[in-house]
């Protein structure tokens, strides 16, 4: 899986540089089934901030 490959830092910047609601929602899964709780409670902040404080899931 990709995601295991990348650096800490590109996963960050991967994650803010989404734009798409269910890619970043989509983003946020493979985090968690990753073990990667500290980028995916992340990337749940970015996607509060691009649905503008409602997120589901």
């Amino acid at each position: 899986m990709r995601i295991q490959s990348m650096s800490e830092k590109a996963l960050r910047t991967r994650i803010w540089k989404i734009t798409r609601v269910d890619k970043l929602h989509s983003f946020v899964q493979v985090l968690d089934a990753c073990g990667m709780a500290e980028l995916a409670a992340e990337a749940r902040e970015a996607l509060s901030q691009l649905t503008g404080g409602a997120v589901t899931g």
